[in-house]
């Protein structure tokens, strides 16, 4: 599909938007600032970062103080994501303050209304929000081996819980075996948190889930989806099979929140 500046942009703003709305309902604490969102939700916390801004304007000190001054004494730092489309002061500013950098996030997108990938003929089916703690404790593993992020289980649980959030998950004998979250935010649907049981990989069930999911945004009248990865990974790879363009590669920094 064609990727245009203002397609970044919208995508953006959608996951700012969707991160205020995840942390506020986390608990957690929402700053909104040049068009983007600070968002604490804990140290160490999956979704403590700032995202979004600097597209619309350059913010100004005040603003970069405020924005500082939001995770200061809370944590040790903090991930700022810095869009393509930042205003050059704003990319400036950022990298002078990087610590280092923590990722690359690839965006990517897709419209809804093109070829549905071929997938397995399993059974999909939504999770029931009364059961999004069980499954999120179970999947967890499947994701970080090695243990979770302080407040992970909490956290999803809180974002799973907002309007327009939908996880579906697939079965093998009774017993979930992979599992993926759409959200309808800012009228994108937005893919998250797919996964599959080690166990269970390479038999179609990830794909199984994006056809599911892009089959659900387009009933509910979302003209795209999108979702985030690293570059070269294998979701990165799963979700170009599977009809995904690239749109943008936004680098993403540590800053340790001192003093302007």
């Amino acid at each position: 599909m064609l990727v245009t500046s203002d397609l970044i942009a919208r995508l953006a703003r959608s996951n700012a938007v969707w991160l205020a709305r995840a942390v506020r309902a986390a608990g957690g604490d929402v700053l909104e600032i040049a068009g983007g969102t600070a968002a604490f939700c804990g140290a160490g916390n999956v979704l403590t970062q700032a995202v979004g801004i600097g597209i619309e304007r350059d913010p100004s000190d005040q603003e970069w103080e405020n924005l500082l001054a939001h995770f200061r004494g809370r944590c040790e730092r903090f991930e700022l994501a810095v869009s393509p489309l930042a205003k050059e002061g704003f990319r400036r500013r950022a990298v002078q303050v990087a610590d280092d950098v923590s990722e690359f996030g690839t965006v990517l997108v897709r419209e809804t209304d093109g070829p549905i990938p071929d997938s397995p003929s399993v059974s999909v089916e939504e999770l029931p929000k009364e059961e999004a703690r069980a499954f999120v404790a179970l999947s967890a593993p499947w994701f970080f081996p090695d243990g979770a992020p302080p407040g992970f289980e909490d956290t999803i649980v809180a974002a799973s819980s907002i309007e327009g959030s939908h996880t579906f998950v697939v079965r093998v004998a009774g017993d979930i075996v992979a599992g993926a979250t759409l959200v309808a935010c800012d009228g994108i649907g937005r893919f998250m948190g797919g996964g599959v049981a080690p166990a269970h990989r390479g038999r179609g069930y990830h794909r199984a889930l994006i056809a599911h999911r892009i089959r659900v945004a387009r009933d509910l009248g979302l003209p795209l989806v999108s979702q985030g990865a690293e570059p070269g990974t294998v979701s990165q790879l799963n979700a170009q099979r599977n009809g995904f363009s690239i749109a943008a590669i936004e680098p993403v920094f540590w800053v340790r929140p001192q003093p302007v």
